[in-house]
């Protein structure tokens, strides 16, 4: 199932403005991978918000401004241009070294999340 996610990333930026993004992206990712929910329905977003414990009527106002969807939309375009093209998306880098980090989105093997770190690890050692 593929829904349009605009309003779900505008909920998750609203949770983010209320310090609860990790647990409304926690929810919203059951609700969609593991439940079949359709995160684009207004239903299944407010609930995902009650479950969230966060102000349903604030947060809708928050998904329905278009300065927001706006700003939500080119953040996407922004991470898409960065090779961020799926979920779950992981950047494992050095924090003295930022420009060698290492990435990849979606559901990985065990060996492949493996070699990113080997990677970073090989780097880090090479600077001691």
């Amino acid at each position: 199932m593929i829904v349009n996610t605009l309003k779900s990333h505008c909920l998750l930026d609203y949770a983010k403005s209320v310090g609860k993004q990790n647990e409304m992206a926690e929810i919203l990712f059951n609700d969609y991978f593991r439940h079949a929910k359709r995160i684009d329905q207004s239903a299944v977003l407010k609930e995902a918000a009650e479950a969230c414990h966060i102000d349903w009527s604030a947060a809708d106002t928050h998904m329905n401004n278009a300065e927001i969807a706006s700003r939500v939309k080119r953040e996407a375009g922004t991470a898409s241009a960065s090779g961020i093209n799926g979920v779950p998306h992981f950047n494992i880098f050095l924090k003295s070294n930022q420009a060698r980090s290492q990435q990849f989105s979606g559901a990985q093997p065990a060996a492949t999340i493996l070699s990113v770190f080997q990677k970073v690890l090989s780097f880090a050692k090479s600077r001691v």
